[in-house]
């Protein structure tokens, strides 16, 4: 049993209508603290990745990187490519880090994301590291499926049932930008239907390391660290019900990221 086979029993695609949770032996070794400190020493400053990842996900001129800093759910702070240490470290104080396509960076996250990968479809993996208790991202719901490896510490989720089909454009954009405002408690937000999303609290409880967790998409999730160092992955893929599993037939994950059999 692989580590996908733990959460896609019948295949990635076919993911579950509901958020699933499981637990992966071994799962930290996929991406280790001192992995992503050589990958921000050696990777991370040379620009926001591949022309694809520009393209797909809107990110700045190439003369800023793929690390950012999330604070208090809602500002974000990209780090120009000719960043001193000593700022990002400033920056860091009780934030949460955020590195951008890491399957271009790291080997272990190149072959999980091709596993995943399905036809015309790419897909993004981000770590997401905190020291603080300080919210990183807002509330908020995602396009995409996505699949939540915690390697270190814990996180406290809450994670609520959709209020209306994940499909991209203006409207979709001003509906979640109004819950987000709400919830920050601008006056622009929309509070009757972030209380419409609160009323609909699926799961709420902490994501321990070793522990996955797929999220479909429309779901609305917030996540808070708890004060211990954290880091944990979030690959953004596409699972496109009664398409045919795309993978390489060079690509599997390291042995040593295989849970035992079950007899």
């Amino acid at each position: 049993m692989t580590l996908l086979d733990a959460i896609f029993p019948a295949g990635i695609a076919f993911p579950a209508d509901e958020p699933v949770r499981a637990s992966i032996p071994e799962l930290e070794q996929l991406l280790t603290w001192a992995d992503l400190e050589r990958i921000l020493a050696t990777s991370c400053f040379e620009g926001p990745g591949s022309a694809t990842i520009q393209r797909d996900l809107a990110l700045p001129d190439p003369g800023m990187s793929r690390v950012c800093v999330l604070t208090n759910g809602e500002s974000i702070w990209r780090a120009p490519r000719r960043t001193e240490s000593a700022e990002l470290r400033q920056r860091l104080a009780g934030a949460t880090l955020r590195v951008e396509a890491l399957e271009e960076a790291h080997p272990p996250l190149a072959e999980l994301a091709a596993t995943l990968s399905r036809p015309a479809a790419p897909v993004y993996i981000n770590a997401y590291a905190a020291w603080g208790d300080s919210q990183g991202l807002a509330l908020h719901y995602d396009y995409t499926d996505n699949l939540v490896l915690q390697l270190q510490g814990r996180k406290h989720w809450k994670i609520y049932r959709p209020t209306r089909p994940a499909v991209r454009g203006p409207e979709s954009t001003a509906y979640k930008e109004g819950i987000q405002a709400a919830a920050r408690g601008d006056s622009t937000g929309t509070p009757d239907e972030l209380q419409r999303v609160r009323a609909g609290l699926f799961w709420e409880g902490e994501l321990t390391a070793g522990e996955a967790l797929y999220v479909p998409p429309g779901w609305f999730h917030e996540v808070t660290p708890v004060g211990v160092p954290t880091l944990h992955l979030a690959c953004a893929f596409s699972a496109a019900a009664g398409e045919p599993s795309l993978v390489p037939p060079a690509i599997h994950l390291p042995d040593e990221l295989r849970a035992p059999e079950q007899s």
